[in-house]
């Protein structure tokens, strides 16, 4: 529709937009007008689950050194500013889709992690939060209307020591899947312009985890593992998941 929104965790701002002002722009207005220090930017076509704002705002008061947060990202901006250009290998994220009539489905960008964020370098624009008191940029105004405004906020702000993390606390579905069209490239172009000599921007993982274990240890254990893996996360995953479940 003709309308832009940004949501708060307690009031919603509506924005007449008859395709003059840019997403960037809309936001800018909103964060400006907000009366909360923690701000959700988000898309449209998406639904939330119940309990989703506890959810965040537990997010941001259990992890005070994160400035943004998101659901779905990636640890790499690569040199051609495609941030999904190694999916398996760097996107972090659990998001549900519903395109159409066709069933709904569970993108698995990365496993899933309890109370824990992972750290990213960019976020996903359909959804986007964060406090707006420690953000060192808005949204960058000059960059196109539809496309870039989520990376021409989150890297600069990366560049600048935000923190920007990953949540599974909460579930979102959304009922489109972004197609990159002729003003993509355009964007991009500006955004690569603009960043090309930062890039790639790559973050290093900073621990190991198997989450979603419930196991009790009962004696001291025996026996370590040590599992050689390069790229392929699903098989990585899926060879840990077949020792868990039988030991």
């Amino acid at each position: 529709n003709n309308l832009g929104y940004e949501v708060y965790l307690s009031d919603i701002l509506p924005y007449q937009n008859d395709n003059q002002y840019s997403l960037a722009e809309v936001y800018n207005k909103g964060i400006e007008k907000s009366k909360y220090d923690i701000v959700v930017c988000c898309h449209n076509d998406i639904i939330l689950e119940k309990g989703w704002g506890k959810s965040l705002l537990k997010d941001f008061q259990n992890n005070p050194q994160y400035g943004i947060i998101g659901l779905a990202g990636s640890s790499v901006m690569p040199e051609s500013g495609i941030y999904w250009e190694q999916m398996q290998q760097t996107m972090c994220g659990n998001v549900y889709h519903k395109i159409g009539d066709k069933p709904k489905y569970k993108s698995k960008f990365s496993p899933k992690f309890h109370n824990k964020l992972l750290d990213v370098v960019t976020i996903d624009g359909l959804f986007i939060s964060f406090d707006k008191s420690k953000i060192k940029h808005k949204f960058d105004e000059n960059i196109g209307k539809f496309h870039f405004y989520d990376h021409c906020f989150t890297i600069p702000n990366y560049l600048d020591g935000v923190k920007i993390g990953v949540t599974f606390s909460f579930e979102i579905t959304h009922f489109s899947a972004g197609v990159p069209n002729d003003e993509f490239h355009q964007s991009r172009g500006l955004f690569l312009s603009k960043y090309s000599e930062q890039l790639p921007i790559t973050l290093k993982p900073t621990f190991i985890q198997v989450d979603d274990l419930n196991i009790k240890i009962k004696n001291q254990p025996k026996v370590s593992i040590i599992i050689l893996s390069k790229d392929r996360n699903d098989l990585l995953f899926q060879c840990i998941s077949s020792i868990t479940e039988i030991t």
